[in-house]
């Protein structure tokens, strides 16, 4: 799919907004997968701070959806291709 299609859709300054964030995310992330990698073996608990809370809520949600109503606006049968292809790959029609 063409990526200039789909990023017209989102506005420069939330794909600059994207873009500032990922340094600031990579290091807090790489230390978050440490602390799970710990969680594991020793069950020691962990929390997300603001950085990941924002991630998951403003940029991944919110981008997302813009995302996500660009592609249905340049290819409205797209996930039900997926998906159907996904079933087919599953054999899932062979379960019911």
């Amino acid at each position: 799919m063409n990526r200039h299609r789909i990023t017209r859709f989102v506005t420069g300054s939330v794909q600059d907004e994207i873009w500032s964030e990922i340094p600031s995310l990579l290091t807090p992330l790489q230390n978050k997968l440490r602390g799970l990698a710990d969680l594991l073996s020793t069950g020691r608990c962990w929390l997300l701070d603001f950085q990941v809370d924002r991630a998951i809520d403003v940029l991944q949600r919110v981008a997302g959806d813009h995302y996500w109503m660009a592609l249905d606006a340049h290819d409205p049968q797209w996930l039900e291709r997926r998906y159907g292809a996904l079933n087919s790959a599953l054999r899932l029609d062979e379960l019911t």
